[in-house]
């Protein structure tokens, strides 16, 4: 700041001069100049007023994410996301409603949609916008410590509980019906209770795993509980009635496996064992 006095030119705030000695040009200045002093300390702005920077708005997205994702947390997931480039700034906002711009989960990039549900004042309108973002659920996944042959009895020694981030892992996100019932394992994901559960029936490995590989759970299955030739309780569901009858197992399977069952009068059917030695009809 520069102002002439007594033809003397002066470049120090008009504070440092009433500080300094200067009470008579602090009094001149305060009676004939009151806009100069007033320019000296300028009112605080309401910050509510100051528009978003890119970093405002990358906390707002960061919390509103990890408050959705919230019931992960119970698998140990841990949720990370990134503001992508695509968005720098945003006009001033009380309240901003943050959501993905089309239905589907918080999973790998997706486009979030930004509305302004309680503007500044009555004159301000409401606005939306679009900001790119990344999502990345960390969370630990089962890596085969050394060749495992199909058939073996799966056991939590044969693996290494490594933390990685899961998305370009099961690049399909879970349903947004799983998402609504806080089922949100993706799929194909094997979990820690389902390896050490002990309520489950024995599984063994569906297919051959190489050293260092992922489990996932169409590598696992029920340990057979029927071989080809043993004789199961057969239960024939319809909307009506219910029969139990007696059926051939042509094939082995474990609990939870469709099989193929010859009943007493000849007829092949599919069944899915439900129990040891006792399978339900399918869509018959």
């Amino acid at each position: 700041m520069s102002f002439l006095i007594a033809n003397h030119r002066y470049r120090q705030p008009l504070s440092y001069l009433a500080a300094c000695g200067q009470p008579i040009i602090a009094v001149f200045l305060l009676i004939f100049c009151p806009a100069l002093l007033a320019s000296a300390s300028p009112p605080a702005r309401d910050h509510a007023m100051v528009g978003l920077n890119r970093d405002q708005i990358s906390a707002l997205v960061t919390q509103e994410i990890e408050v959705a994702s919230r019931h992960w947390q119970q698998y140990g997931f841990e949720v990370k996301a990134a503001l992508l480039p695509g968005i720098s700034t945003a006009a001033p906002c009380q309240g901003l409603d943050i959501k993905p711009a089309h239905p589907q989960p918080w999973w790998g990039r997706l486009m979030l949609k930004l509305t302004c549900v309680s503007p500044i004042n009555a004159a301000q309108k409401g606005w939306f916008g679009f900001a790119p973002v990344e999502v990345q659920v960390w969370g630990p996944v089962f890596i085969t410590k050394r060749p495992l042959p199909r058939g073996k009895p799966v056991n939590l020694d044969d693996f290494e509980a490594v933390m990685q981030n899961l998305v370009p892992i099961f690049p399909f996100p879970p349903s947004l019906r799983q998402l609504e019932n806080n089922v949100s394992l993706p799929p194909g994901y094997v979990s820690l209770s389902r390896l050490q559960s002990s309520t489950r029936p024995p599984q063994v490995l569906s297919l051959a795993l190489m050293a260092g590989q992922v489990l996932r759970s169409e590598a696992i299955k029920s340990a057979p509980t029927v071989s080809q030739g043993d004789m199961v309780a057969l239960r024939v569901r319809h909307a009506q009635f219910e029969m139990n009858t007696s059926a051939t197992a042509l094939m082995d399977g474990g609990i939870g496996d469709v099989i193929r069952v010859k009943t007493e009068q000849g007829k092949v059917l599919n069944a899915t064992l439900i129990d040891q030695k006792l399978a339900e009809v399918l869509n018959n």
